[in-house]
């Protein structure tokens, strides 16, 4: 994900608070966030769910919605999301890149 440099003090904040929600939301097994060193502005999110349930039920939460509300007012540049599904318990990953 890209985000815009005026803008990206004022979501970093906002997403440190969202990631704690979600860290300790039920089944979340790993759910973190960083700043490329090579790129300012491209963030890298990590996130590993005890099952695709446990990943479907965070993202129809209330704390989902009012994220999703935020991205609407910000400058992201690029998004994109990739999902791998792994076999293993635990194994299923989301990660979102901003190339």
């Amino acid at each position: 994900m890209r985000v815009a440099s005026a803008k990206f003090t004022e979501f970093s904040q906002r997403f440190a608070a969202h990631s704690a929600t979600v860290a300790a939301y039920d089944g979340c097994l790993q759910y973190s966030i960083s700043e490329d060193p090579g790129e300012p502005g491209l963030l890298w999110i990590g996130e590993r769910w005890r099952d695709k349930a446990a990943q479907s039920s965070h993202l129809a939460s209330d704390h989902m919605a009012i994220f999703n509300n935020l991205m609407k007012h910000l400058d992201l540049k690029s998004a994109e999301i990739t999902a791998f599904e792994c076999t293993g318990e635990g194994q299923w990953l989301m990660r979102t890149t901003g190339k």
